[in-house]
């Protein structure tokens, strides 16, 4: 057990046997600590939701964001939903109910950029691949709100975020995602004062 292991599972027992009130410190390593414990493989898929994913990689192009468009031969090469696109790398549900990474950009094959689908943990550390995954599934359910039922349910010790209400999306700028990445949920020491 690592040192950064070993302090967080004591203020998490202080925490319980005191029943001590929570602080931004705590709270922020509890959320690391729930991070690290999401199992980022997989989520659990309804035979609805599984038939719900299939239909919607079959459809790609007539219900996807135009944007993202470019990602049909993806799409159809490895049967996977994107849910969340960054420059070289996407993440996407699988109809089985796995989370897989594939990499958009062939010219970095060569430069250690993988061809193929991988595993959302490999080469990353725990508390990355959770935050990628919270982000993934929050992302996809935004843009096919059936699978809302794929996002963890909050933990406890976080609040609702000030600015979206909980809604994900900015009040003030239609189909923008708030500054809580569209989760709907802060730590009380990230809320923002005023939008």
């Amino acid at each position: 057990m690592t040192f950064y292991e070993r302090i967080k599972r004591a203020i998490v027992a202080l925490d319980s046997a005191n029943n001590s009130p929570s602080t931004p410190e705590h709270d922020w390593i509890k959320f690391q600590s729930w991070l690290s414990a999401l199992r980022v493989d997989r989520v659990r898929m309804s035979p609805f939701l599984s038939a719900l994913v299939t239909a919607l990689v079959a459809r790609y192009p007539e219900v996807s964001d135009p944007r993202l468009f470019w990602l049909t031969p993806y799409v159809e090469k490895f049967a996977i939903l994107p849910l969340l696109t960054d420059w070289t790398e996407t993440i996407g549900l699988l109809p089985d109910g796995s989370i897989r990474n594939f990499c958009t950009d062939p010219e970095s094959h060569a430069g250690g950029g993988y061809a193929g689908l991988r595993k959302l943990d490999e080469g990353q550390r725990r508390e990355d691949a959770g935050w990628n995954f919270l982000l993934a599934v929050v992302r996809g359910a935004h843009a096919y709100p059936d699978l809302q039922a794929i996002v963890p349910v909050r933990p406890g010790y976080m609040k609702t975020c000030p600015v979206c209400l909980g809604g994900g999306l900015h009040p003030q700028e239609a189909g923008r995602l708030c500054q809580c990445n569209g989760i709907g949920w802060v730590l009380v020491a990230q809320a923002p004062a005023s939008i």
